[in-house]
């Protein structure tokens, strides 16, 4: 039996592979007196049984292009992420001074509720 492997991309076969192996037994038994024929010197034509499988490769790698632009997408995001907080470094410490001094600072409790600092009491 000839066992062909024809590699195809889009509409082009781009490359095969063919090997001679030795008949399965349940395509013998289907096809006795092909074999018969084969194996008689003085029958002519010759049968010959051909086994095709196809693969395709894709030309446009799906996978890859979306991990590539998800990957860019992280970067991306994660560089204007830093970009914004450094520019906000001095308002945050600020912020985080402000809130500190009207609670009173750490432990000592001015009295005051959360509620009523938001409320701008």
């Amino acid at each position: 039996m000839l066992e062909v492997d024809l590699v195809r991309a889009g509409e082009d076969v781009t490359g095969f592979r063919a090997k001679v192996v030795p008949l399965p037994a349940k395509y013998a038994a289907s096809h006795g007196e092909m074999v018969e024929h084969f194996r008689n010197a003085t029958h002519w034509p010759k049968l010959l049984v051909v086994k095709y499988t196809w693969q395709e490769r894709h030309l446009v790698q799906v996978d890859r292009g979306l991990l590539v632009v998800t990957a860019m997408g992280v970067l991306v995001g994660a560089y204007l992420m830093l970009k914004i907080l450094s520019g906000t470094v001095d308002k945050l410490s600020l912020f985080v001074e402000d809130v500190a001094h009207n609670y009173g600072g750490a432990g000592e409790g001015s009295g005051r509720s959360m509620g009523d600092t938001l409320k701008g009491e």
